[in-house]
Parts: C-alpha cells; structure tokens; sequence
C-alpha cells in the first residue's frame, strides 16, 4: 500500500504540467496544418474553378 501510495503522489503535480505542454504543441501543429490545409483548399479552389469551365466547354 506505501508504494503505492508514493507512486501516485506526484502523478498530480507533475501530469497537469506534461499535458499542457502536450496540448500545447498539438494546438500549435494543428493550427499550422490547418493554415496550409486551406491554403491548399483556395488553391485547389482556384485550380477546380480554371478547370471545370473547360470541362464544361469540352463536354459541349
């Protein structure tokens, strides 16, 4: 029971600090991904609008 005890004492005051940190970084990352994701969006956008009226005049 002491070991135990002991092992899960400084759990507490050390997880808050890891899983913010953890946390943190993932926002960040996710921000990035999500800024180059749509910039890739308004890209292939652009890209899809140049491309389906020359779909369209083709198939016509």
């Amino acid at each position: 029971m002491n070991i135990a005890s002991k092992k899960v004492k400084p759990a507490p005051s050390f997880r808050p600090i890891v899983i913010f940190i953890y946390v943190f970084s993932f926002l960040t990352v996710i921000s990035d991904q999500l800024s180059v994701i749509s910039y890739q969006l308004s890209v292939i956008s652009d890209q899809f609008s140049g491309v389906v009226p020359s779909f369209s005049h083709l198939s016509l």
